[in-house]
């Protein structure tokens, strides 16, 4: 187990591209009526190449 963790440590084991991120609103406490409010683009002047 020592030897996977040390080759393993320093690697991602998940990538993601976030393009946005939401801005979430409720009513109350709970947020069991959560709705994105406002949404904030984080691909200013990046070309896109797949959707």
């Amino acid at each position: 187990m020592t030897a996977t963790t040390r080759i393993w440590w320093h690697r991602p084991l998940l990538r993601f591209e976030v393009r946005e991120l939401w801005l979430l609103g409720a009513r109350n406490d709970l947020a069991l009526d959560a709705e994105i409010a406002e949404t904030l683009s984080l691909d200013a002047g990046r070309r896109l190449t797949a959707p």
